[in-house]
C-alpha cells in the first residue's frame, strides 16, 4: 500500500482563510505618550495622584475599547466592510506573500498595517500600533502618542 499526500488535505492559503465575516471576541489596548504608560506620564508630567492617572487611563482605554466591537467582512475581490462601534466602513485589502501582514486602504490617509499573530479557519488575531505626535503639556514639543491594539476575532 502506497502512502502519498492528499493535495485536497492541505491547508487552504492565508488569502483564502481571511475571507468571510470576523466578529471580534476580545481587545486589549496599552497607551504610551513618549514611551512611558499613559498612567506613569499623567503623573510625571501632571503632577495627578497614581490614583487620578490610573482612573483617566481606565476612562479613556474603555471609551476607546468601545470602537473595538462589531464585525468585518474580507471579500475575494480584496475589498472589506466592517460594522465597528455601530460605524460602518469600508475599503480595500491585501495581505503579505507570507501571511503575516494585512494592509487596510493602501495609498491613502486611512492606510492601516496589521500584524497577523495568528490566522486559522475560524480565528484571527491581530496586532496593531497607532502613532500620532502632539504637544500635550504645551513645553513646544510635539509627544508621541501611541496605542498598541490587539484583537482576536472569530468566525
Amino acid at each position: 500500500m502506497l502512502a502519498g499526500c492528499n493535495k485536497d488535505s492541505e491547508d487552504p492559503l492565508p488569502s483564502q482563510q481571511i475571507l468571510g465575516k470576523w466578529t471580534i471576541s476580545t481587545t486589549t489596548m496599552d497607551l504610551f505618550l513618549d514611551n512611558k504608560a499613559l498612567t506613569q506620564y499623567l503623573v510625571d508630567e501632571f503632577a495627578v495622584s497614581q490614583q487620578e492617572a490610573e482612573d483617566f487611563t481606565n476612562m479613556l482605554r474603555d471609551s476607546l475599547l468601545e470602537f473595538f466591537t462589531g464585525t468585518i467582512t474580507f471579500k475575494d475581490n480584496n475589498t472589506y466592510q466592517t460594522d465597528l462601534g455601530g460605524d460602518p466602513d469600508s475599503g480595500t485589502w491585501s495581505l503579505s506573500a507570507d501571511g503575516k501582514t494585512l494592509l487596510l486602504d493602501e495609498g491613502t490617509i486611512d492606510e492601516t498595517e496589521i500584524t497577523i499573530v495568528t490566522l486559522n479557519s475560524n480565528t484571527l488575531k491581530i496586532m496593531m500600533t497607532q502613532q500620532d505626535e502632539e504637544d500635550l503639556n504645551e513645553d513646544g514639543s510635539n509627544e508621541i502618542i501611541s496605542v498598541e491594539i490587539s484583537m482576536t476575532l472569530n468566525k
